[in-house]
């Protein structure tokens, strides 16, 4: 597993009110103006579903933000304690919490909380009763979704590889899959875990790229497969330069699409 670190700036005048007024809506418990703040919901650790609605968001709210996170919150320095990476937002104690960079809306937060972590357990029991019986054996899901014609899934395995399984559009993942390979790496770029998921099969090569933090422009996906081929067979002793050029270059597309 790879890793790039992203620089960090102190918070600019105009951003010290939108992280004040997530502190207030934490330290006062006021759900309503707290939702507001996530226009797109709020995800969670997979398989956990995400938060939704404002009723949704009322009642798990002590386990998303649990007595811990609330005193690390309101007891925060907002100049020492919160920060400015570039494109990705405002981010709070190393990524614990982000925060959009222009108007303070809630990207993801991070932090797992003991009640939290027993339902994951329960909805990770629940995923793999469904899951065709060679593939229930897994440490943890990644990433799951459907394109026009596949559905895709990834997941970690203990021996710290990844897992890609595919079946065509339709398809229950109860079924036996079209396609699986055990043998995938991860690439992570900056605090915002901007992730490349790469997998080899003979001569072609499927990379997965996600944010799972979101931060992206709207126009940019937080999810998209690549597949790329190499003329011959990629051998392992030129695998690993040759993906880290490929991934290197879908990132740059990436980056592109942000910068434009």
């Amino acid at each position: 597993m790879f890793f790039l670190a992203a620089p960090t700036y102190s918070l600019e005048p105009a951003q010290v009110q939108p992280v004040q007024h997530f502190i207030d809506c934490i330290k006062t418990r006021n759900i309503p103006e707290l939702f507001k703040l996530m226009p797109n919901g709020l995800r969670r650790r997979v398989p956990i579903p995400p938060i939704s609605s404002q009723k949704d968001l009322a009642q798990r709210f002590d386990e998303v933000f649990d007595p811990a996170l609330v005193q690390m919150i309101v007891h925060s320095d907002i100049q020492k304690d919160w920060s400015v990476v570039g494109w990705r937002g405002i981010m709070f104690e190393n990524g614990l919490i982000w925060l959009s960079s222009d108007a303070g809306k809630i990207e993801c937060v991070n932090y797992q909380s003991d009640a939290e972590k027993k339902k994951w357990e329960y909805w990770v029991r629940l995923d793999k009763e469904k899951l065709y019986p060679t593939l229930r054996h897994y440490s943890e899901p990644v990433l799951e979704w459907e394109t026009t014609h596949f559905h895709i899934r990834i997941d970690s395995l203990s021996n710290e590889k990844f897992r890609y399984a595919v079946w065509k559009a339709g398809k229950s993942t109860s079924s036996k899959p079209d396609l699986v390979l055990n043998n995938g790496v991860r690439f992570v770029e900056g605090t915002m875990d901007l992730t490349y998921y790469v997998f080899k099969n003979r001569d072609t090569v499927y990379i997965v790229f996600y944010a799972p933090l979101g931060g992206l422009p709207d126009d940019a996906p937080t999810r998209e497969l690549r597949v790329c081929q190499f003329k011959g067979e990629v051998n392992q002793q030129n695998f690993d330069e040759k993906i880290l050029e490929k991934a290197a270059l879908f990132g740059e597309k990436v980056k592109r699409v942000i910068r434009e």
